[in-house]
């Protein structure tokens, strides 16, 4: 089994900045075979972003036209690729402030509350994790020692890596899905959402409004 996670929005918490985000999503794609991802992230990229000669290595759901994802999307689909998507929202403007002061401690405590939801039980062998490479040396080993520290009670062969994006054709695949949701949550577009919703196996929203 294959986990791929990833996060859209930031970890800040200074509102008065323009560019701090109201949420932040966490998104889990997970599948059984990564191969049809493989082969739609390197058609998209050959027959939609390459042909004037560029050399871009990945798709971004922040910088991708809705059409190159549909294309994406309608590729994967071709290759009845068997895949589900995990996603939790969190509000951010109900953080506790003891909370916002400790953020590499609140994302992995989110990734561990969304890995809950996961169908560990359906692996027939190993389950690989692969993270989206985001912290500094030492907020990966505290990531890990968090998450290992239950996951290796409940699942003793379980592999955790923390890649780049450009290097993983499936995190290139939850970048894109994680990206649907946060727009849907945090500008009202649900465009590109609604064409993988039913895809989708977890959603909630952490800290709702009241």
């Amino acid at each position: 089994m294959y986990i791929f996670l990833d996060e859209s929005g930031d970890l800040g918490f200074d509102f008065s900045k323009a560019h701090t985000t109201s949420h932040l999503v966490i998104t889990v794609l997970v599948a059984r075979d990564k191969t049809g991802f493989e082969r739609a992230v390197k058609r998209t990229l050959k027959n939609k972003v390459n042909r004037r000669r560029n050399s871009v290595n990945e798709i971004k759901g922040s910088d991708t036209a809705f059409e190159v994802k549909k294309y994406f999307y309608n590729t994967l689909l071709k290759y009845e690729t068997d895949f589900e998507i995990y996603a939790v929202i969190l509000n951010k403007r109900r953080v506790y402030k003891y909370l916002s002061s400790e953020p590499e401690m609140l994302y992995a405590f989110l990734s561990k509350f969304l890995l809950e939801k996961c169908p560990f039980e359906q692996a027939i062998d190993r389950i690989i994790l692969t993270i989206d490479k985001r912290s500094r040396k030492q907020g990966v080993e505290s990531f890990n020692k968090y998450l290992l520290s239950y996951l290796k009670a409940q699942l003793p062969k379980i592999d955790i890596y923390h890649n780049h994006s450009y290097a993983s054709k499936g995190l290139q695949a939850v970048d894109l899905f994680c990206w649907g949701v946060f727009r849907k949550y945090e500008r009202k577009d649900a465009e590109w959402y609604d064409m993988y919703k039913d895809k989708i196996r977890f959603e909630t929203m952490y800290l709702p409004q009241k």
